[in-house]
């Protein structure tokens, strides 16, 4: 506990049953993911709302974080990736230049705007919406529609609007420059703007914000794939039914891959993992016209390792 800046034995077993499970070594993956669990270092957060404050940081869910720091004051001159801080904060708050304003009435906290990227599709929109019928409470942790959002006091520009008016000096300025072709009607609320993140003398280069690599959520579901890929679904169930549990839905009473699938979905929403999920799964026709089946399964090598060799 006194070396939080340290990966731990938890973290190097989950990061291996990890990546047994990208290469279907079930049961291995299954043993792995096992010591992590009965180990007792980790534990879910009571409240999923809580998981993306800095309440978390380094919390009991952590199993592996990307911490970083305010301390050295970044100005706006510092953007060559060499700061301590994360510079991601910014970039995937909710758009600002007026595309999106009075965040902290209907958000509830002290928020700001970003550069707005990592836009929430309509359809993981919906997914939440009708899980939170549910009584899903990851749902108002992760997304807002743009209805509920102007209804409690927030306001959307519109694409087609020709001015906004600040009320100085008869001072109009032009819309924002939020890419209204990727907005389909949702806010994110993960990886948001928080000014309890950030430091002088410039927000947008100061955010502490952890990025959470691998939380003990994820452990739990990876554990119930293997279990379930293992011909161990009486195992896969119990860990499945955790995260239902802190989710605040009912057990299931059997679980399938669809069941997995479904939950990694809404219970990892916007951090990075369902990509490579797809992938894993063979599940590719779900991201997107832009995916090329037999190329972008892979990373491509970068320019200058080709140049080098």
């Amino acid at each position: 506990d006194a070396y939080k800046f340290r990966g731990s034995k938890g973290a190097a077993q989950a990061l291996l049953g990890k990546a047994q499970l990208f290469q279907k070594k079930y049961a291995e993956a299954a043993t792995n993911f096992a010591a992590v669990i009965s180990s007792k270092e980790f534990d879910l957060e009571d409240n999923y709302g809580e998981i993306y404050d800095g309440v978390a940081k380094a919390g009991k869910e952590v199993v592996f974080e990307i911490l970083y720091s305010s301390e050295s004051g970044n100005n706006c001159d510092t953007w060559d990736g060499t700061g301590e801080s994360n510079y991601m904060t910014i970039l995937m708050g909710i758009r600002g230049d007026w595309s999106f304003n009075n965040l902290d009435i209907p958000l509830g906290k002290e928020y700001i705007n970003g550069w707005g990227m990592n836009v929430p599709t309509k359809e993981i929109g919906e997914l939440f919406d009708a899980s939170a019928a549910n009584g899903d409470v990851r749902s108002a942790a992760s997304v807002m529609s743009g209805a509920d959002f102007s209804a409690a006091g927030g306001y959307i520009n519109s694409p087609e609007a020709a001015a906004i008016y600040t009320g100085d000096n008869n001072d109009y300025k032009s819309p924002g420059t939020f890419n209204w072709d990727d907005y389909e009607g949702y806010l994110r609320l993960k990886y948001t703007c928080d000014t309890l993140e950030t430091g002088k003398p410039a927000f947008e280069t100061n955010w502490q914000f952890p990025v959470k690599v691998i939380r003990y959520a994820d452990v739990l579901l990876m554990a119930a794939e293997a279990y379930l890929e293992s011909s161990q679904a009486g195992k896969a169930l119990i860990e499945i039914n955790k995260v239902r549990t802190r989710a605040n839905l009912p057990n299931l009473s059997s679980v399938s891959l669809q069941n997995i699938k479904d939950e990694r979905r809404l219970e990892l929403a916007f951090e990075g993992h369902r990509f490579f999920d797809c992938v894993r799964w063979g599940d590719t026709s779900e991201l997107g016209p832009k995916f090329t089946a037999g190329k972008n399964e892979v990373l491509p090598i970068p320019q200058i390792e080709i140049d080098l060799n």
